[in-house]
């Protein structure tokens, strides 16, 4: 692969570069596993739905990469290395905190995240009243993708068998829970890729409420810290190192690094330089999978779509029964309850 980023003839048969990754656009997506926070990769990510192809793709204007067909890719290179923090106290503003990274249409299915590993870990705390999380953020962006649903990729061929078995079945409740399973309850049609550098602080609510009535605003103070630990501590003047030290003092901290590695010196500058190597997900557009088996995407397969969209509406009502009674999702009765 080029390395460089001189322009290429655009009808010249030399080697163009990919975006790297590019491979999360075409995943299904499974909102109620998912975790943006998660310190590997979001496991709300699933089998493909698109296919990639390349020789029937074309490239970016100015010649240097190469885009999947189906897919519009634009580069868009930033950061934002000071924290911004946001204070955490129930499962509800958990889940809105992790909305921010994943811009779901419900379509039905449920609440979001909660058969997670680490929602679940998470929000277990939260519930026990003791502990208050912040949690401080920042990120850079690399390259977005939007999927052309006009004229979409290829299904992917294993995700065409599977639903020309949905096709030759007719009601068959495990059948589609197992479809969920593997290709997820939603897809990507907008992703942005880059990192995500995140400090999720825990603080005892006792500690949380004596800061608060004392006119301590805790979120600055974490996003202090957040500019502090990450090497930012030259820009700050001696309140708020002081602030930035006090907080640490107060908190557990767990460091999440995500598309870039963590970097021994701990400078987020260093770690924004990384980005480019293997970018991940950073936010994305999730419509429900049913869209698939509309007008805009019935040349693509030749099933019956209106009847199989059908019978996705209607599983999907029972797909949280079917997470929970398998050990899946234990905490959804109690937070929906929380939420009414």
């Amino acid at each position: 692969m080029r390395q460089d980023y001189q322009l290429q003839e655009c009808t010249g048969s030399e080697f163009k570069q990919t975006f790297p990754d590019v491979d999360y656009a075409l995943l299904g997506y499974t909102i109620m596993k998912g975790f943006p926070h998660a310190t590997g990769h979001d496991p709300g990510f699933t089998f493909p739905i698109f296919h990639h192809d390349y020789p029937s793709g074309g490239m970016t204007a100015d010649c240097r990469y190469s885009v999947p067909c189906g897919l519009v890719i634009v580069p868009d290179v930033s950061c934002v290395t000071s924290f911004s923090s946001t204070t955490v106290q129930t499962k509800y503003e958990f889940s809105k905190s992790l909305s921010v990274s994943a811009s779901v249409d419900s379509g039905g299915w449920g609440v979001s995240f909660p058969a997670s590993a680490g929602y679940k870990k998470s929000s277990s705390e939260m519930s026990t009243g003791e502990f208050v999380f912040i949690i401080s953020s920042a990120k850079c962006n690399y390259y977005f993708s939007k999927l052309i649903t006009e004229e979409a990729p290829d299904f992917d061929p294993v995700f065409v068998k599977k639903v020309h078995t949905l096709n030759a079945t007719g009601q068959n409740p495990e059948l589609y829970h197992e479809f969920f399973e593997t290709y997820g309850t939603h897809f990507p049609t907008e992703v942005t890729f880059g990192a995500r550098f995140i400090y999720e602080h825990k603080m005892s609510s006792t500690k949380y409420e004596s800061e608060t009535k004392s006119g301590v605003n805790v979120a600055v103070q974490a996003s202090y810290s957040g500019m502090f630990s990450a090497g930012g501590g030259f820009n700050m003047d001696s309140d708020q190192r002081q602030s930035a030290s006090d907080f640490s003092k107060s908190v557990e901290t767990k460091t999440i690094t995500v598309g870039a590695p963590p970097l021994s010196d701990g400078d987020a500058m260093t770690w924004a330089s990384h980005v480019k190597t293997s970018p991940v997900p950073t936010t994305h557009k999730l419509p429900s999978i049913e869209l698939l088996f509309t007008e805009r995407y019935r040349g693509k397969m030749n099933v019956d779509h209106d009847r199989i969209r059908k019978n996705i509406d209607t599983y999907k009502q029972e797909y949280c029964s079917y997470l929970r009674e398998n050990g899946k999702l234990i905490h959804v009765i109690v937070w929906m309850l929380e939420l009414s």
